[in-house]
């Protein structure tokens, strides 16, 4: 081989590396969005059963994952998105609770990324928002 066709395929690997790997870590965050996704159908159902014993819904404020599981009896766990606020609202027919789960700085994961339920009782499901950068 010459030095101008080691440089020529050096050049080609390069843009090639170049294009991939952005792409291989849009692919792994995409993924890593399932996680807030699951936890927010968990905290769903918590909240449901809690309307259903006491009439509202429960653990409202900003915490954690634990905190979440202690106030409303569930069991999630949670890596990339830990940070939750609640808002609950209401009592009875009209009561409503917003639940939002941030992204943290795990694995590269600094940024405003969140995904957010808003639920109001008697609705057929929660809506889903997504905001935020990574």
């Amino acid at each position: 081989f010459t030095m101008m066709e080691m440089l020529i395929v050096l050049v080609i690997m390069g843009v090639v590396a170049g294009l991939a790997v952005p792409a291989y870590f849009r692919t792994v965050e995409q993924a890593r969005s399932n996680e807030p996704k699951v936890n927010l159908n968990i905290i769903h159902m918590g909240q449901k059963l809690s309307h259903l014993n006491n009439g509202s819904f429960g653990a409202g404020g900003a915490g954690s994952i634990a905190a979440v599981n202690s106030a409303l009896g569930t069991d999630m766990g949670a890596t990339y998105y830990t940070t939750v606020s609640m808002t609950v609202s209401g009592s009875g027919a009209g009561a409503r609770y917003i639940a939002r789960l941030t992204r943290n700085n795990v694995q590269g994961g600094a940024g405003t990324k969140f995904f957010e339920y808003d639920y109001t009782q008697g609705a057929a499901n929660p809506t889903l928002n997504e905001g935020g950068a990574f």
